[in-house]
Parts: C-alpha cells; sequence; structure tokens
C-alpha cells in the first residue's frame, strides 16, 4: 500500500499546529505552524502560511512514518511524523505540538487514524504535477 501525498496533506490540518522541524545534515529548522495550506509544485510541495513558506522536494520523499507513544530517545509520549527520503532519513519532522500525551486531544486521535489508515510506514507514491 502506498500513500499520495496530495491526499494524506489535507489530513494534517486535523493534527492543528505542529512543530515543523527539517533538517539537511548541516542545520535545522524548527517552527510552529499549522499545515494547511500545501500546493503541488513542479518541484516540489509547497507550505505557504502567513509570512512562512516551506518546500519539500518531492522527488527526495519516498516513505513516510508514523509514530505516536513513548519515544526511546526523548523518553516522553510523543505524536511524530516523518518524510524520509531513500536512505530512511528523515528531512521533514512534524511533532503534535500540544498534549501529546492526552488520548482525547482531538490531535492525538488524528495522528491514530492515520498510524489506523496507513500503518506506521507508508511508501509514497509518485504523482505529477497539475499540468504536467
Amino acid at each position: 500500500m502506498g500513500v499520495k501525498l496530495s491526499e494524506f496533506f489535507p489530513r494534517l490540518r486535523d493534527l492543528g499546529t505542529v512543530r515543523l522541524v527539517a533538517s539537511n545534515g548541516t542545520a535545522v529548522l524548527e517552527f510552529t505552524t499549522q499545515i494547511d495550506e500545501v500546493t503541488l509544485g513542479p518541484r516540489s510541495w509547497n507550505f505557504t502560511r502567513g509570512d512562512q513558506e516551506f518546500h519539500l522536494y518531492r522527488d527526495k520523499v519516498k516513505a513516510v512514518s508514523l509514530f505516536y507513544g513513548e519515544h526511546p530517545r526523548f523518553k516522553r509520549v510523543l505524536g511524530e511524523i516523518d518524510f524520509l527520503d531513500e536512505h530512511g532519513n528523515a528531512g521533514m519532522m512534524l511533532f503534535l505540538a500540544e498534549q501529546a500525551d492526552d488520548p482525547t486531544n482531538p490531535a492525538v486521535q488524528a495522528l491514530q487514524r492515520l498510524i489506523a489508515d496507513y500503518s506506521e510506514r507508508v511508501e509514497v507514491e509518485a504523482e505529477a504535477a497539475a499540468g504536467s
């Protein structure tokens, strides 16, 4: 089973405010945002919110990893979505921003629905930009 990101990204709205972390191995960028304005361009997925703009190269994302539970590294309950490259490295990560340890939190429930629908790791299906 695979996932088209054009179908996956709209479901991230239900996570509410998230902590977005992006890394290229040299630098790390972190900010809090909502994932609600995502468009597919010729080369990248484009995230726009107010004065924030972020691009995720669509040919680089090969899989999505979804996690909810006690995180072994951080020693606390986390909700996390990683966008993985061909080597399994996360170039972009989303973390539930608030009350990840509360099972009644709508964001936690939304993440658990994503995991139920896609499993903990799903391959990304290639898709062309509109008009390509």
